[in-house]
């Protein structure tokens, strides 16, 4: 299962969106390797792919259009003047991202990527969760096969998070995670991101 999520900044919430060639590739490179697709967006989707494993999903079961709504979101870096009153959709995606994981489970990924590769098959030692990361230098943009290698996190006894074959260099992307359904990581990360909205 991948999850992706779309809205279309500067239109109404019950406004019917079109997607983008870039998106429908996206979406098509996962239902080309087998796997289902959720679109979660708050809008009707004009063009939906037809094809037995895409799904539209409503993303007001993870955020309320109320909270939604309450974040003004918008495409432009608020100013600081600004805080506290609008919100990037960039921000409230990392949110909705784990949010996401944390209630349906399987993996998240951005809808500009593009898969070439089966994604990594999640395992015993990867305790529910999965975390890509990207190499100190980067050439060339966030290119896929920066995303190829991915790293697992492991609960220590002592209920530190670490993570394997991390150099402590690379970042951490957030474009491809993997989650079990209701695993308390993804919680404890979607509380963390809200609280750094403002």
């Amino acid at each position: 299962l991948v999850n992706q999520f779309w809205f279309e900044v500067g239109t109404n919430i019950n406004q019917e969106i079109v997607l983008c060639p870039l998106r429908i590739l996206s979406m098509k490179s996962y239902l080309e390797h087998g796997y289902h697709v959720n679109l979660w967006t708050y809008q009707p989707v004009a063009n939906p792919i037809n094809h037995p494993n895409f799904h539209i999903r409503d993303a007001r079961y993870i955020v309320p259009e109320a909270e939604f709504k309450s974040y003004n979101i918008t495409l432009k870096k608020p100013s600081r003047c600004e805080k506290r009153k609008t919100l990037h959709i960039a921000n409230f995606t990392d949110m909705l991202r784990v949010l996401i994981i944390h209630k349906v489970g399987g993996w998240w990924s951005d809808t500009d990527s593009y898969c070439i590769n089966p994604l990594p098959v999640p395992d015993k030692l990867d305790k529910g969760v999965i975390f890509c990361s990207l190499p100190t230098k980067i050439e060339g943009g966030r290119a896929i096969r920066n995303h190829l290698c991915t790293d697992t996190a492991k609960l220590r006894k002592d209920g530190i998070w670490i993570w394997k074959k991390w150099d402590g260099r690379s970042q951490f992307s957030n474009s491809y995670m993997y989650g079990t359904k209701g695993h308390p990581l993804m919680l404890k990360i979607a509380e963390r991101v809200k609280k750094n909205f403002y």
